[in-house]
């Protein structure tokens, strides 16, 4: 028997990895026979599709809550300038650890990353929940933000552990859930924190952090599937195997650009130091990565492999990508919006126009210390004031629907291109949550 070298090893594992290839293959070898009898679904497997469907809802739950009642966060606990951070870094954390997740889930298993991902939501929503100031608060933000590197497994989890047949109704699934989770989210908000309850915030991040709870343990005791062909070699050569830099240059080029674009008009000008030095960062390093991938790394962030069997991988990276800059573009056009709506209201009252700033930065951030202090208020400038403030939060968001809508017009002409895979979809589990039992044809 002639032994293997270590440089045979090291080709057979390059040959074995592969980006995300249990659940992006479309190779037609892998299609069934007409008479294949069907693996059967155990209780196992739709258990552990309740907790993936749980941890997109609770994905998309805590976003909507750290956005949406951000300036109802600020209330109780101060620093309402910082309150854009409690949403921001939940975004600068799925765009570094999201493909370091997915990756890394490719070849140690995907267990790990989601009860990890679950139980960092977990302990994040209960820091936010017990936040005795905002920098705590974002702190907690942002540790729950690491469950958004689980993100992706949302959605491979679920194709894997049924038949291919009914990968997309998994998916939907998922994706329901996730809508309903956004939904709720502001029901309940708005619900626990009318008329002042400021305070009650932390009720809305108790929910989101039991239901992390339920997610992490139901994966932890249920979902312990079979080894990936992708889980080949020592732990030091899979590590190497990851494409580091790309991860750095990805996540380093997404933090400048989110940061760029959130502070434009936000507080500061387009043409400060403060928006262009993170967005001219985050667009080199972009220049950076392409030049990484495309001449040193094809096997890297951006896998050829994926892109070389079928034209939908690449519909889809586009029709995602015309999804991004909404942030931006409300905060813009919020920023435009507020003296726009406000001013024609109170200077006919009499306020002096010199201090229409200080009153739309108070009457923003709730501040109502500031807006009391500034001078020739009174009781009906302030009234007219928060309706302008109301009109203008009603206009940018209603400009932000617009859009929403334009941008899905587009998302939906692309996806007309998407190639037509009804032959993959056979009675095929890629991975188990455990090893199938098949029905035969005389049981039936």
């Amino acid at each position: 028997m002639v032994k293997e070298t270590p440089m045979m090893d090291e080709e057979v594992l390059k040959q074995q990895v592969s980006h995300l290839e249990s659940t992006t293959d479309y190779h037609v070898e892998h299609r069934q026979p007409l008479h294949e009898p069907e693996p059967k679904l155990h209780l196992k497997t739709f258990l552990v599709l309740v907790a993936v469907a749980m941890l997109n809802f609770a994905q998309l739950y805590n976003i909507l809550a750290l956005g949406a009642f951000a300036r109802n966060i600020a209330v109780p606990l101060g620093d309402s300038g910082k309150s854009v951070w409690l949403s921001q870094s939940v975004a600068v954390c799925t765009a570094v650890l999201a493909p370091i997740f997915s990756r890394g889930s490719d070849l140690f298993g995907r267990k790990y990353f989601v009860v990890f991902g679950c139980v960092a939501g977990f302990v994040g929503d209960l820091i936010v929940s017990r936040a005795s100031s905002m920098n705590m608060a974002i702190a907690g933000a942002a540790i729950s933000g690491i469950s958004y590197g689980a993100q992706p497994l949302a959605y491979a989890i679920p194709s894997e552990i049924v038949q291919r047949k009914y990968r997309v109704i998994a998916n939907l699934f998922a994706n329901v859930a996730g809508g309903i989770g956004a939904v709720m989210s502001l029901l309940i908000g708005s619900t626990l924190m009318r008329n002042g309850h400021d305070e009650r915030f932390r009720i809305l991040f108790y929910i989101s952090a039991a239901i992390y709870a339920v997610s992490a343990l139901i994966c932890q005791v249920f979902y312990s599937p079979p080894r990936l062909d992708s889980q080949v070699g020592t732990v030091s050569q899979r590590l190497g195997y990851m494409d580091w830099l790309g991860y750095g240059l990805f996540g380093g080029a997404l933090t400048g650009i989110t940061i760029g674009l959130t502070w434009g008009k936000n507080p500061y000008s387009w043409n400060s130091a403060h928006v262009l030095a993170p967005l001219l960062i985050g667009v080199g390093l972009v220049v950076v990565l392409i030049i990484h991938q495309w001449k040193f790394r094809p096997d890297g962030l951006f896998d050829r492999h994926i892109f070389s069997k079928s034209r939908n991988p690449a519909i889809a990276f586009i029709a995602v990508a015309i999804e991004g800059a909404g942030t931006a573009i409300y905060s813009t056009r919020l920023s435009h919006e507020l003296p726009a709506q406000i001013a024609p209201r109170v200077i006919p009252l009499g306020f002096n126009p010199q201090y229409l700033g200080a009153l739309i930065g108070g009457l923003a951030a709730q501040n109502y210390q500031l807006v009391q202090s500034i001078p020739g208020i009174s009781p009906a400038i302030i009234g007219a004031a928060v309706t302008g403030l109301k009109m203008a939060f009603i206009s940018a968001t209603k400009f932000i629907w617009v859009f929403g809508l334009a941008v899905s017009v587009v998302g939906a002409l692309i996806c007309v291109f998407i190639q037509n895979l009804t032959l993959e979809y056979t009675a095929e589990i890629d991975h188990p949550v455990e090893k199938p039992e098949v029905e035969h044809n005389e049981f039936a």
